[in-house]
């Protein structure tokens, strides 16, 4: 196994240290490049997966004092490459957004 150095991509926009889909996919790049290997579609889907679980606990974690740290556009884009099927959101107050997700 050969070693490889994986850093955290961020915007470096005021509290948005949190990468954009450009960085995360460019990370996949540079990770899968780095390992000597492409991966295969299942690996793909489940990365995307992954960090679209993770911003969206972390966007949880930090509402309500920063309330845009994963918007639906992006979140969207997230669940079309990790191949998650939007069923059907609803958006009020009291849900904050809750999206349903079949995977």
């Amino acid at each position: 196994m050969r070693p490889c150095r994986v850093a955290r991509a961020g915007t470096g926009k005021p509290n948005q240290g949190f990468p954009d889909v450009e960085q995360t996919e460019a990370f996949l790049d540079a990770y899968r490049d780095a390992i000597g290997r492409r991966f295969g579609p299942d690996e793909v889907e489940l990365a995307w997966a992954g960090g679209l679980w993770t911003r969206a606990f972390n966007a949880k974690k930090w509402y309500p004092r920063e309330p845009a740290t994963l918007d639906v556009d992006e979140a969207v884009e997230r669940m079309r490459r990790a191949r998650i099927e939007l069923l059907w959101s609803l958006a009020g107050p009291s849900t904050h957004g809750l999206i349903l997700v079949s995977l």
